[in-house]
């Protein structure tokens, strides 16, 4: 009985790791995603794009890309899209 328990529970925990790691990785290729039309955008709308803003890009997190692909269409410089 105990046995079967330890086993049931074991099963269950292995569950909910890979549950885990299936909505870790779906996060991780939005923002990749996202990451990656943002700079297309920027190249197409700015032209040549600093590598240290490609950086800050694909570090960031997916609400602040998705802000930040919103501000491409007003903004009328490269610094205006990241202005806080």
């Amino acid at each position: 009985m105990l046995q079967e328990n330890m086993l049931i529970w074991r099963d269950k925990q292995q569950q909910e790791w890979l549950r885990i790691g299936r909505q870790e990785g779906k996060l991780e290729g939005k923002q990749q995603g996202a990451a990656s039309i943002l700079t297309q955008l920027l190249r197409r709308r700015f032209g040549d794009v600093p590598e240290h803003v490609i950086e800050r890009v694909a570090g960031a997190e997916l609400p602040l890309l998705e802000a930040w692909t919103a501000r491409i269409l007003d903004a009328a410089t490269l610094d205006e899209v990241f202005i806080s």
